[in-house]
């Protein structure tokens, strides 16, 4: 909020809205708040049309939650596996760097 406050111009802001009787003050904060409701509403349609096509596409998988995690440990398992191949080959066949001990 510090942020906000430094802009040039926002304090001027501030006070042109302080300088208002309370009652377009209230009708101001009303058409503020109806504005910013509808804002989130237009982002929320975006993300919806978005996962949509991606189900569309084929990039969304149905599952469950064990399922998922299934999926994390086999993604991290594979990743494991392959960079301690390419390690270990690196090495030429000694210790992967991960397990050398600095001395």
């Amino acid at each position: 909020m510090s942020e906000v406050m430094a802009r040039p111009g926002f304090q001027e802001l501030i006070e042109s809205v302080e300088a208002l009787p309370i009652e377009d003050r209230e009708m101001l904060v009303e058409i503020i708040n109806k504005r910013i409701i509808e804002l989130r509403r237009e982002r929320l349609v975006a993300d919806m049309k978005e996962s949509l096509e991606a189900y569309k596409r084929g990039d969304v998988h149905m599952g469950t939650v064990d399922d998922l995690l299934k999926d994390l440990d086999e993604m991290i398992q594979n990743r494991f596996e392959a960079h301690y191949e390419e390690a270990r080959y690196e090495e030429n066949g000694l210790w992967p760097r991960e397990f050398w001990l600095e001395g």
